[in-house]
């Protein structure tokens, strides 16, 4: 066990793929459809970017995870098919990438509901994952996502570890996330939409992820990097991506993840810790012979006659090496504890030697 991971494992990693295509330019404006050098530029991602990215994460063996508008799915169901095929998740990113602070209730229920039908059509069963497009949740969201059986969600930002969240009558795992480690603050440049800021460089990109990812890394934390594949799929920032993966490799402890792993994990873990634990005798703080204490300099757990009868009967105390043991509410002698349990202070080979050196 290496900090709060099992194992040998110092950190996690999860790569994770909103394959948003041409619903999120259409979900906020509906004439989108009327440019096509912008829907192009949004096709990219499922049509040339995606292939790409599932062939880089075949190259070094990584599992990564999904999220996938309901349109995007129903319009590439191939691509679907193939992420599936390769092992990785599918999860919920809305209908048309709807935020679900921007609707009501009821229509946020709507979306839900058609997102989950058509993931289960192709997968064969409900997503456990959900991430909220452009990271904006509703009051409604986490008790919406639990009242569907959803494991986890992933939009929010409170903690660099995973964490449990309330989510109406039950908990729901967060896989917290943050705008440092997303692709589209640092590459996204669509004029038609308003986004006219200075486009990064995958130089400047390195640096800031793997600087990230060296924190995360010394504190054993967990990466959860965001991407597009409409943004990242470009050729030079996909080979940035690519550098990075060998970097953090080179560190041991990496563990690379599926978001719906790590998630079911931290649940496992979160009921090992609440779950109620058996009351341990504690044993007790010196043995006695020809009534003087004598210290024991190794603990043996009690393997012989004498000892049981001052660590299984007394009952009190500590068994850190080096401190004292015996039984301490009555003093007994070694004639009683023979007397008693059978057994001789001398049939112990930790417990004699000690006692004569006193």
């Amino acid at each position: 066990m290496s900090g709060i991971w099992p194992d040998d494992t110092r950190c996690v990693a999860v790569l994770s793929f909103d394959v948003d295509g041409v619903s999120g330019s259409i979900n906020r404006n509906p004439d989108a459809t009327k440019f096509p050098s912008l829907i192009s530029m949004r096709e990219y991602g499922p049509n040339v970017g995606a292939p790409r990215i599932l062939d880089l994460l075949d190259t070094y063996d990584i599992k990564a995870s999904f999220y996938v508008p309901g349109y995007i799915a129903e319009t590439h169901v191939p691509l679907m098919e193939d992420i599936l095929k390769r092992g990785h998740e599918l999860a919920h990113h809305g209908y048309m990438h709807e935020p679900p602070a921007t609707l009501t209730r009821e229509e946020e229920e709507q979306v839900l509901d058609r997102g989950i039908e058509v993931l289960q059509r192709i997968s064969g069963e409900p997503p456990k994952g959900y991430r909220s497009p452009s990271w904006e949740l509703s009051e409604h969201s986490l008790g919406l996502l639990a009242d569907r059986g959803f494991l986890y969600d992933s939009s929010l930002m409170g903690n660099d570890i995973p964490y449990m969240v309330d989510a109406g009558q039950r908990q729901l795992v967060e896989v917290p996330i943050h705008w440092e480690l997303d692709d589209a603050p640092y590459f996204v440049y669509v004029p038609s939409e308003g986004r006219r800021n200075v486009q990064a460089s995958p130089e400047h990109v390195y640096e800031v992820w793997s600087a990230a990812f060296e924190g995360i890394y010394h504190y054993g934390r967990s990466f959860v990097l965001t991407m597009h594949p409409f943004v990242i799929g470009r050729p030079g920032r996909l080979r940035m991506l690519e550098r990075l993966i060998r970097y953090m490799r080179e560190f041991p402890g990496v563990r690379f993840i599926r978001a719906v792993d790590l998630a079911q994990e931290w649940t496992d873990r979160e009921a090992r810790v609440s779950a109620p634990q058996t009351p341990r005798r504690q044993q007790t703080s010196f043995y006695v012979y020809e009534n003087k204490p004598f210290k024991r300099a190794t603990v043996h757990k009690g393997s012989c006659g004498f000892c049981k009868y001052g660590s299984g009967v007394a009952g009190r105390g500590s068994t850190q090496s080096g401190e004292w043991h015996g039984p301490l509410e009555t003093r007994a002698s070694a004639d009683q504890v023979a007397r008693d349990t059978g057994r001789n202070v001398r049939d112990c080979q930790f417990c004699f030697p000690h006692s004569r050196s006193l």
